[in-house]
This record gives C-alpha cells, structure tokens and sequence, in this order.
C-alpha cells in the first residue's frame, strides 16, 4: 500500500500520470490491513494498555476488570462478524466489483470477516482467562504483586 502510493504520488507530481485505480486498491488493502492487525495484535495481547493505576490493584480485581474488557470487546467484535459475514453474501449476491479494475470485493469481505471471527475466538480466551483469575486472583503470566519503586 505504502508503495502504490509512493508510486502514485512521483508518478501525479513528476510524470503528470497518477495511477487511476490507486483509490480503490488502497480501499481493499486498507481494509485487509486493518483486520489482518486485529486478529493478530488480539492473539498475542499486542494491544496499547495503560497500566499506571491497574498494576497496584489487587490481582483479582484486575481480572474483573479485565473480564468486563474482553466480555465488551467480544460483543463488540461478534457484532462486527456477524455484519461482516452479512455484507460479505450481500456483495457475493449482488456481484459487487469495484469500478475501474472490476475486482470481486466479497473475498476481501470474507477475509475480514474470518478475521474478526479470529478476534473474536482470541479475545473469548482472554475472556475465560480472566474469569479463571478472579476465580483463583492470579492473573496468567503475572506473579500477582504489583512493581516495587
């Protein structure tokens, strides 16, 4: 993507020449890009979290925490799948294609859908991950205190 603009940009202000279909496959790709992340950034917990009041909590109260987070953002994300999984046979119906290059735009849908679907998969395990710690108030892969200094 990085470089079709690139290519896009020397060839509008050098040559006068942009390439044309530029709009519509940064679209596709963006979206591919994005979903792609999610599911990946989900499974190996790459998410951004703020720690500098949670980490002096109590372990089992971060769970709780925790579990009202990955419980939110499974909702959150099954909604996403299921409309995912909607436009996805809506564009196979309709035989959507994009408008210069004519590219089908449902498996690009279906690839966003199977990856929310990971997502989704990811963050149901986070989910009984914290629920198992406010059962035993050991979070997985903590030692339970919190940083000294």
């Amino acid at each position: 993507m990085a470089v079709l603009t690139f290519v896009d940009v020397i060839g509008r202000e050098v040559f006068r020449r942009p390439i044309p279909p530029k709009v519509e496959l940064t679209e596709l790709l963006m979206g591919l890009t994005v979903y792609l992340g999610f599911g990946l950034t989900t499974i190996t917990r790459g998410h951004i979290r703020v720690d500098i009041v949670i980490m002096y909590l109590p372990a089992r109260v971060r769970a709780v925490l925790d579990t009202f987070a990955h419980t939110i953002s499974f909702l959150f994300v099954a909604v996403i799948s299921w409309r995912l999984w909607d436009r996805m046979l809506v564009k196979m119906e309709k035989g959507d294609v994009t408008q210069l290059l004519s590219i089908q735009t449902w498996p690009v849908a279906a690839v966003m859908f199977g990856c929310s679907v990971v997502m989704a998969v990811a963050l149901a395990i986070l989910c009984y991950e914290a629920l198992c710690g406010v059962a035993t108030g050991k979070l997985p892969g903590e030692a339970g205190t919190p940083p000294t200094g």
